[in-house]
């Protein structure tokens, strides 16, 4: 009589199990679908993050590969940038990297006086302008924000426009 009971009870279980693995692939399916159109629907609206380039893109300036960690954002400030964009990032980019100074490292271009005059409350760091900054042209004159892993690899990123902030 135990025995039945444990095997109907086992029986029973595995039962459970099974139909709530299928619930689980088909849940994990939908929200893989609707990832997929979230992507679709955000390099539409927001090309510069794209994340058919994005996948692809790797940062390579030697100043910059160094300091890899695992997670980390680079934030690249080129000279240049205009001014209206600068006014309306720093306040973004100071407040970030007072959230997460061990993940945030900001960039300015050779010796560049872009900040100059800006009220800001972040370290940056000099890097040679001449140097290319990704394994593949880019064109940019504003601050660019790239969330990268540990090989370099651009994960997610951002090109400051008017208007629109990290």
């Amino acid at each position: 009589m135990i025995n039945k009971i444990s095997s109907t009870l086992i029986y029973s279980l595995l039962a459970i199990l099974i139909v709530g693995n299928i619930m689980l692939l088909l849940n994990n399916s939908k929200l893989k679908s609707h990832l997929v159109s979230i992507k679709n629907a955000s390099s539409i609206e927001n090309p510069f993050t794209n994340y058919e380039m994005v996948s692809t893109i790797k940062m390579i300036h030697p100043e910059i590969i160094k300091k890899f960690k695992d997670i980390s954002v680079k934030i690249l400030i080129p000279d240049g940038s205009c001014i209206s964009c600068l006014e309306f990032e720093i306040p973004n980019i100071s407040k970030l990297y007072e959230s997460f100074p061990d993940l945030v490292t900001v960039y300015t271009f050779g010796d560049s006086e872009v900040l100059k005059g800006s009220e800001f409350s972040f370290k940056s760091e000099s890097i040679d302008s001449k140097k290319k900054l990704f394994d593949r042209e880019l064109e940019y004159s504003n601050p660019i924000v790239a969330l990268t892993n540990h090989k370099g690899e651009v994960i997610q990123f951002y090109i400051a426009e008017t208007g629109r902030s990290v």
